[in-house]
């Protein structure tokens, strides 16, 4: 074999070594992105599910008019009472999150390689942080326009029970926000407490007696309609 083709052979084969070495780092680098995407998703469903959690095991003990005592309930208390305890809390899981991927992607020394694609990707939990924290500064501001509202009048339960069965009357459309406001407050040991658990605990008697009143209606309607 002359040396002009022992040139083009060794060519071709450096190119297809060359070649290799391109499809194994592209098929790496794939799958270093889907390793992060599912351990974002992962916590992040995490997260998700520890505070749909809570906030079941929070509205049962609030509904009763009880102090938080599992762990999750005054977890979801603690969370919203101010803006200020939901950013710590957005800003712990945010940095939880990233310095799990930047130790992963460090053990296998693929940080510099995906540090843009992972730096995009944390941005999905830094809007959700983002659209709690709106929440939650919306929402304290209704408690806070309640209470004072309720604490400046004369006559305290007048003016809950006005409030109460505004959103009562609303039905499904009215502000859960203002709801979870008023069950909050009405948990507080003071006059404006008070006076919302005294309206809150009468609407419920109200509703408690509407309800024989309305089954022996329909069963009424049912006999005149059978007798017709």
């Amino acid at each position: 074999m002359s040396l002009e083709r022992w040139a083009k052979l060794i060519c071709r084969v450096q190119g297809d070594l060359s070649r290799t070495k391109y499809d194994d780092n592209m098929q790496s680098i794939f799958l270093i992105y889907y390793n992060v995407i599912l351990i974002i998703l992962a916590l992040q469903f995490f997260w998700l599910l520890l505070n749909q959690r809570a906030k079941k095991a929070y509205f049962k003990e609030l509904m009763r008019f009880q102090t938080p005592t599992s762990v999750l309930s005054r977890y979801y208390d603690w969370r919203i009472s101010s803006v200020k305890n939901t950013a710590v809390e957005s800003i712990s899981f945010f940095v939880v999150l990233f310095a799990f991927i930047i130790y992963y992607l460090v053990a296998l020394e693929w940080l510099v390689e995906v540090i843009v694609i992972v730096t995009f990707l944390v941005v999905l939990p830094v809007i959700s942080a983002v659209i709690a924290i709106k929440r939650t500064s919306e929402y304290v501001r209704v408690e806070n326009e309640i209470e004072s509202r309720v604490e400046s009048s004369d006559d305290k339960i007048a003016v809950a029970r006005i409030i109460v069965d505004n959103l009562f009357h609303q039905g499904p459309n009215a502000d859960g926000q203002a709801w979870l406001a008023l069950f909050r407050i009405a948990r507080k040991r003071s006059i404006t407490g008070y006076s919302i658990r005294d309206v809150l605990l009468e609407k419920e008697r109200e509703l408690r007696q509407a309800v024989p009143d309305q089954s022996v209606s329909q069963s009424e309607n049912k006999r005149g309609v059978s007798l017709q």
